[in-house]
């Protein structure tokens, strides 16, 4: 039975529905009284209150109730009342949805009641997305609100504690908790003895914690309740052990034939059946009232995780078929060999792909006289086949041995080829790297400063990583070394020098991004190297995209603003900049005001100050 504390004439407020999972539940008094209403708190400490709002038009004061968390408003709704409303709540920086409702219960056992009731409906929705740590958080607040206090025992509540077990016991099946699992449903077995979910699953956890014998009292209690339930019946026939099984043996044949119950191997087993998927149109973000294009983002996104889960379990079955056929023919040809007094044992020849379940028990169990087949069987290198057919070479033709000794020739063929196409693939990519390398070499694909900082990119091929990359500078700031792998993207002087302890870069996208910090502030950066690159192909041409081109008046002074407004944490001053660069400052001004004052004369002469500037070449 469960208890419930404080006064029964004490408010609760419960809030149902909204989105941020912290703020739903039961909310009760806190003692204070704040603009003469009480003030309510639940157990993740977020706050409810009434607070006033000046109306920046009018000037008036107006009242509302806010929910909120740590100085955080999440909703809010204006109301002159002393409690709080039902309705008309709205999100401020909270999760949509808004709370669905705002119930205020003048019991407080009814509205602690409620409150765990809310929290469970949230829990089960997060399971339904199988979001299983939300949920088991929600019906864990749940169980507290109805373990509170000490003063009645109601079998409503009681009732709902049965419920949340069971349901939380569910989720850490699904989490791989086997001890929380049974921990949880023998709590709900405590209150109702032959409740018979939690009595399953009980089972199912006591069986991946090799306590088989509970394992299989739980399932009898719950056949014995619920003669219906196949699974229990399924289960419980697994789990038992044929009489001619002798003691030694009774745990591992129990093992092999037992439930894994909700373990990653769970579908092989005997009877079980892949649970039904709620459809994408009835995931529980679909009565949050978002808006619609984000549902049917989020519909597209659930919809392609599943079309890929299904593409991955559909070829991890064919990958799994395959391996099968060809241990199959393995242990063909092995209990051949042995028959035949011509082949040492499959473990000596391969004795990784055989794992010992402990010197105990192989002390324990007497020589196997057949070739035990392992779960999980490595496949098989070149130098293991020829291990296989070395002992056959001289065997008649026809005999089961040379029959399949042939087939594994076979294979070692098709392993062979395997190897060979993948050597070949390998190369091929790499000199796809190398000629993708080769191509940035030079100047960045593109350039942009700041006052005091240059930002290079160079494209190179998707697969380079971070720790291929190697840029150094030379102790005078100066020269600039860029090299990827064993190519050199940029190895030379710069346009200006720079700090050598100030070199920032990375790698992400397909992109190498390099910071530099200059060594003059305000210098105006025309490319990044001193001498232009130029890049030649493989008949020792030039190739004309790397030959520079004269900088415009108009691209210099697109570089120059850029330089000015760029942004690298400081503010460019006048005073500061360089003499060739005032001399641009003063004839952009000049330009800029010819054209505002529309002296055409004026205009003629700034333009040709400006040409001065754009005959230097990048």
């Amino acid at each position: 039975q469960v208890v419930l504390s404080m006064a029964a004439t004490q408010q609760v407020i419960v809030v149902v529905g909204a989105g941020s999972r912290e703020a739903i539940g039961a909310f009760q008094p806190t003692g204070r009284t704040l603009h003469e209403a009480p003030v309510f708190e639940n157990d993740q400490r977020c706050l409810l209150s009434r607070e006033p709002h000046k109306n920046s038009k009018t000037g008036t004061l107006a009242y509302g109730w806010i929910i909120g968390k740590g100085g955080k408003p999440l909703y809010a709704v204006q109301s002159e009342a002393l409690t709080p409303p039902t309705s008309g709540w709205r999100r401020l920086q909270g999760l949509a949805p808004a709370p669905a409702s705002v119930e205020v219960l003048e019991e407080t056992v009814q509205g602690l009641l409620r409150g765990a009731t809310a929290l469970k409906i949230a829990g089960n929705d997060f399971f339904k997305a199988a979001a299983y740590s939300e949920a088991r958080e929600a019906y864990t607040r749940a169980l507290d609100v109805l373990d509170s206090g000490h003063s009645w025992n109601l079998e409503e509540a009681s009732e709902l504690s049965i419920v949340l077990f069971s349901n939380r016991a569910e989720v850490n099946l699904r989490e791989k908790r086997w001890d929380a699992a049974l921990s949880d449903a023998q709590s709900a077995l405590d209150k109702k003895p032959e409740h018979e979910k939690a009595l399953l699953r009980g089972a199912l956890a006591a069986e991946e914690l090799g306590r088989l014998q509970l394992a299989e009292e739980l399932c009898a209690r719950c056949l014995k309740a619920h003669p219906e339930n196949s699974e229990a019946r399924m289960l419980l026939d697994a789990l038992q052990v044929p009489d001619a099984v002798a003691p030694a043996e009774a745990p591992e044949k129990k093992g092999l034939k037992a439930f894994s119950g909700y373990a990653t191997d769970r579908s092989k087993k005997v009877g079980f059946k892949e649970p039904e998927q709620i459809p994408v149109s009835e995931l529980p973000y679909h009565n949050m009232n978002l808006p619609e294009e984000q549902v049917r983002l989020m519909d597209g996104f659930f919809q392609q995780m599943r079309e890929e889960k299904a593409k991955q379990a559909a070829k991890a079955q064919q990958e799994e078929k395959e391996y099968e056929a060809l241990k199959g023919d393995w242990k063909a040809a092995a209990e051949a060999g042995l028959a035949d007094g011509k082949l040492d044992p499959v473990e000596r020849l391969l004795p990784g792909a055989f794992s010992a379940k402990g010197d105990q028990e192989n002390k324990a169990k007497p020589p196997a006289s057949s070739v035990s087949v392992p779960k999980e069987l490595p496949t098989p290198s070149l130098a293991d086949i020829d291990a296989m057919l070395k002992p056959l070479e001289g065997e008649k033709p026809g005999t089961a041995a040379t029959v399949e000794a042939k087939k594994a020739r076979n294979r070692r063929q098709e392993l062979q080829q395997l190897n060979a196409e993948a050597k070949k693939q390998t190369k091929q990519r790499e000199e796809e790297v190398v000629v993708g390398l080769h191509r940035a070499c030079g100047e960045p694909s593109s350039f942009s400063q700041a006052a005091g900082e240059v930002y290079c990119c160079w494209r190179i091929p998707q697969c380079i990583k971070g720790r291929e990359v190697e840029v150094t500078a030379s102790d005078s700031g100066g020269n600039l070394l860029v090299k990827v792998r064993d190519v050199v993207l940029f190895n030379g002087p710069l346009f200006g020098k720079i700090r050598t302890n100030d070199i920032l870069w990375s790698v992400s996208g397909g992109e190498l991004n390099l910071t530099l910090t200059k060594g003059e502030r305000s210098k105006l950066w025309e490319q990044l190297g001193q001498v232009s690159s130029l890049r030649v192909d493989e008949g020792g041409k030039v190739d004309p995209s790397s030959v520079p081109e004269p900088l415009s008046a108009k691209d210099r002074m697109d570089r120059f603003r850029e330089m000015i407004e760029g942004e690298d944490g400081e503010e460019s001053c006048y005073d500061d900049l360089p003499v060739e660069t005032k001399r641009l400052v003063d004839a952009l001004r000049r330009y800029k005001h010819a054209r505002a004052t529309g002296d055409n004369n004026a205009l003629a002469l700034a333009e040709i100050d400006l040409e001065e500037f754009g005959r230097l070449v990048v």
